[in-house]
């Protein structure tokens, strides 16, 4: 399954690639040849935009439940099934809140998670070090306000993180 903003084109010879994430502009989605009335594109857009300022409430919530299950796997071998699915949801969910309100590096790095939890046949198998490391890199990204997908140090994190779960 593929995220739309990700090409689908298989990879090349040298097992390289370059995934190529397009704007997520409203009136490319609506289309030029629909009467839509300009009104309403740019009260969507104006809506996202107060919206994307007011996103702490929701990157708060969902980085503190990561923490506890962080912990959780830590703590308690015995539920860490429970914990993954927790995990994995909450990380499909950011990766879509991500792209909405504008942090495209939220959603590379919940993508990430998810194609390595996609992988794993148990819940035994996920490596805590690996989940840490991208609720850490989470972490950073809402802390630091770090919304450019082409800035030198998130595409250094990508990087980092796709060598991790290799």
């Amino acid at each position: 399954m593929t995220d739309e903003n990700e090409s689908t084109e298989p990879a090349r010879p040298n097992d390289k690639y370059e995934v190529i994430n397009p704007p997520n502009r409203l009136r490319a989605k609506v289309g030029q040849s629909r009467n839509v009335d300009e009104r309403y594109i740019a009260r969507a857009e104006a809506n996202l935009a107060r919206d994307r300022e007011t996103c702490e409430g929701w990157a708060d919530e969902h980085m503190a439940a990561l923490a506890e299950i962080a912990a959780a796997l830590a703590s308690e071998p015995m539920a860490r099934m429970a914990q993954m699915e927790k995990l994995y949801r909450i990380a499909h969910d950011l990766r879509g809140l991500g792209g909405t309100f504008g942090y495209p590096l939220v959603t590379k790095i919940c993508a990430n998670l998810g194609r390595h939890m996609d992988k794993l046949s148990a819940a035994a198998e996920i490596d805590d070090t690996v989940v840490c490391s991208h609720i850490d890199a989470l972490r950073a990204v809402f802390n630091d306000r770090a919304d450019g997908e082409e800035d030198a140090t998130g595409s250094k994190l990508i990087a980092e993180l796709q060598v991790l779960v290799r």
